[in-house]
């Protein structure tokens, strides 16, 4: 979580307002700022109950961590100093990981399966890069929302929208290699039910 206007991540402690979070754990967030209150002294801001291994900074430093968070990729880039920085040290749950230690924010490095936020429709959604997207890097990953269980999906891309071709998936992926520079690219993901196929909407990003 980062650039809010306020604060980014509140773990609220304010009494008279339902709560202080004495049994809250606050593990391994990526976060702009993290505070117990939108504003105030530096004991009202406090955050309650066990807080530790979280990263916090301007939004420069937040993104400086992850592939291309400026068009959708937030999973950590290769060496990135928060891959195997948290904590399983929980007492309300198991953390599972890859490595030595969970990952500090929302995805763990290396993992084969990575999930987009957002309901998978009978109409792919939720692309990465996002729809409209600029100075995407010149070798990404396509993804977006997916139900394998009840979906198979086909994938196109090319610099010309009336004509795009397929993008093959090697290892459950979409990757793309060697993009040109300066250029917009365009993508539509059909989605296949029971033989049935459904058009995705034509989504364009471009690149650095």
């Amino acid at each position: 979580m980062f650039n809010n206007i306020i604060t980014d991540l509140i773990i609220f402690n304010k009494a008279s307002a339902g709560g202080l979070n004495y049994s809250s754990e606050t593990l391994n967030n990526l976060v702009g700022t993290l505070q117990g209150r939108k504003s105030g002294t530096s004991e009202q801001l406090a955050v309650p109950g066990i807080v530790a291994n979280n990263i916090t900074g301007n939004t420069s430093e937040i993104l400086s961590h992850l592939k291309g968070a400026y068009w959708g990729d937030f999973r950590p880039k290769d060496n990135a100093v928060i891959i195997d920085m948290g904590t399983s040290n929980s007492s309300l749950m198991t953390l599972e990981h890859l490595g030595s230690s969970p990952d500090i924010g929302a995805y763990e490095y290396g993992n084969p399966n990575t999930w987009i936020p957002g309901h998978s429709h009978s109409i792919a959604s939720n692309p990465v890069p996002f729809n409209k997207a600029t100075n995407v890097d010149l070798n990404i990953e396509l993804m977006f929302s997916q139900d394998l269980k009840r979906f198979n999906y086909d994938v196109y891309l090319g610099k010309n929208i009336d004509a795009l071709l397929p993008v093959d998936k090697i290892d459950n992926k979409y990757n793309l290699n060697d993009l040109s520079p300066n250029t917009q690219y365009y993508w539509r993901v059909d989605v296949i039910e029971n033989n049935k196929v459904t058009t995705g909407d034509i989504w364009s990003f471009s690149t650095k």
